[in-house]
C-alpha cells in the first residue's frame, strides 16, 4: 500500500510543479531539461503503478489460494525484493527515456499537451536525429509487448485461479475473495482506463473536441489512479473510516 501512495506523490510531482509556473506565464515555455525530468517522473510513475497492481494481484492470489502459507511466501524479505524490482526497473525505464529525448536536437518546439510526452517530442526531432522519434516508439512497443502484456497475463492467471477456488469453496470463501479483490479490481480498471485515454490521444485525432475535454484526457492518467487508490485503501483503514463516519454523522451533544 505504501508503494502505491508514494507512487501517487511521484505522479503528482511529474505534473503540478511544472504546471503551476505555466499558469502564471504568458509564453508557456518549458526547458528541455525540465521536459526530460517530467518524462522521467511520468514514465517512472506509470511503470510503478502497473507493476504495483501486478504485485498486489499476486498478494490476493496467495491470500485466497494458499492462506496457510501466506506468511512464508510473502515474508518481509520477499516483499522487499519485489519492491526493489518494481522501483528499480521503473526508474531505469524513466531514466532511459529521459536521456534519449534530452540528447538530441529539436527543430520545432510546439507540443499539444500540457506536459511533455514521447509522442509529441518524437515528432519535433530534427532530420539529422530522425532516428530518435522511431526509437522512442520502438521503446514503447517493446515495453508494451513485454512488461505490460506479461503483467496482464500474470494478473489474468491469478484471477482465474482465484475464481476456481471460489467456485469450489464455500460461501464464506467467496465473500472473502470479493472483499479482498474488489479494491484491487477497481484500481486495475481505473488505471486501465487512464492508459486507454492516454493512448487514444496519440492514436486518434482529438483536435475537434473541446479544449477542456482534451485537458481532462491528459490529466486523468496522473490524477485518477492516485485519487481512487487513496479513497479505496485509505478508507479501508479502520481509524480513518471511523473519523470519516464521525464527520458525516456527528453525535448530538
Amino acid at each position: 500500500m505504501c508503494s502505491l501512495f508514494v507512487n501517487g506523490l511521484v505522479g503528482g510531482s511529474s505534473l503540478l510543479p511544472f504546471l503551476l509556473p505555466q499558469l502564471s506565464s504568458r509564453t508557456h515555455r518549458v526547458s528541455l531539461t525540465s521536459c526530460g525530468l517530467q518524462m522521467f517522473l511520468m514514465y517512472t510513475y506509470s511503470s510503478v503503478e502497473f507493476f504495483n497492481l501486478a504485485a498486489m494481484a499476486y498478494d490476493r492470489y496467495v491470500a485466497i489460494c494458499f492462506p496457510l502459507s501466506y506468511r512464508r511466501r510473502l515474508c518481509p524479505r520477499a516483499v522487499g525484493t519485489v519492491l526493489a524490482l518494481v522501483w528499480g526497473n521503473s526508474l531505469s525505464l524513466g531514466a532511459f527515456v529521459a536521456t534519449l529525448v534530452t540528447s538530441v536536437k529539436f527543430c520545432r518546439s510546439r507540443i499539444h499537451k500540457i506536459y511533455c510526452n514521447y509522442y509529441d517530442l518524437g515528432s519535433l526531432v530534427c532530420a539529422d536525429d530522425a532516428f530518435v522519434g522511431p526509437s522512442i516508439k520502438v521503446v514503447e512497443l517493446l515495453y508494451m509487448s513485454t512488461a505490460l502484456l506479461g503483467m496482464v497475463a500474470f494478473i489474468v492467471f491469478t484471477y482465474v485461479r482465484i475464481l476456481m477456488v471460489c467456485f469450489r469453496g464455500s460461501r464464506q470463501t467467496r465473500q472473502k475473495a470479493v472483499s479482498t479483490c474488489a479494491p484491487h479490481l477497481a484500481s486495475l480498471t481505473n488505471y486501465g482506463l487512464g492508459l486507454f485515454l492516454e493512448e487514444s490521444q496519440t492514436k486518434f485525432d482529438i483536435q475537434n473536441i473541446s479544449r477542456v475535454f482534451q485537458v481532462f484526457l491528459s490529466l486523468y492518467i496522473v490524477v485518477g489512479p492516485p485519487l481512487l487508490n487513496a479513497l479505496l485503501y485509505g478508507l479501508n483503514m479502520s481509524q480513518l473510516r471511523a473519523v470519516c463516519k464521525g464527520l458525516l454523522a456527528p453525535k448530538n451533544i
